[in-house]
């Protein structure tokens, strides 16, 4: 198709200040591959703020981002990175759930930049963000279980606050046996430090 005709429809649709309306704007969003990748991300920009309803931001990030998962990952990366560096909460929170669906994706190739980005939030990470760290270490943990056990021990290394270690007591039963025996070992490691500060 053409996609600035796709995109114009996208923000006709958005316009409408209805749920299904923006909902199948989202979608349409998620089929386009444009020429320039930038048109997509404005919109996901323009259209996502402290106003539009979590309903709304899911469809974005599911489905509106569809084609970038596989086709512009160093673009979605760049976006998840610039809603990091905003140190908003919310666009913080946008950036974690964003993350999700893109660790979903079978074969995931990018796990050492999924790690980078999100480990600052691991070792210290206020109550709002937990569901979504939660998730997406659960996600993770199921991809990948070997590389992410060894992201967490490493992380938890690196750290002083307790917030990693209750993370990792979150995600425990995500791993298989002998790794959530490993991290078990761990965290104890860890408590004995805390208690020898």
């Amino acid at each position: 198709g053409n996609p600035s005709a796709s995109l114009e429809l996208c923000d006709v649709l958005w316009e409408q200040p209805v749920l299904e309306f923006r909902q199948i704007s989202a979608y349409i969003l998620g089929l386009i591959d444009p020429p320039s990748f930038n048109s997509i991300i404005e919109r996901i920009k323009l259209f996502i703020d402290e106003k539009t309803e979590d309903k709304l931001i899911d469809e974005l990030l599911i489905n509106g981002l569809a084609t970038a998962r596989i086709n512009h990952p160093r673009s979605l990366y760049t976006l998840i990175d610039d809603w990091f560096e905003t140190k908003d909460p919310f666009f913080l929170k946008i950036g974690l759930r964003t993350l999700i669906p893109f660790s979903k994706e079978e074969g995931i190739k990018n796990l050492p930049i999924i790690y980078k980005l999100i480990q600052p939030y691991v070792r210290n990470h206020s109550l709002e963000f937990f569901p979504d760290l939660t998730e997406l270490i659960d996600v993770l943990a199921h991809q990948s279980p070997q590389e992410t056990g060894h992201f967490l021990s490493q992380t938890l290394e690196l750290t002083n606050s307790p917030d990693t270690a209750i993370l990792i007591r979150q995600c425990i039963n995500s791993f298989p046996p002998d790794i959530q025996s490993s991290l078990r070992n761990d965290l104890r490691r860890f408590r004995d430090q805390q208690i020898g500060l």
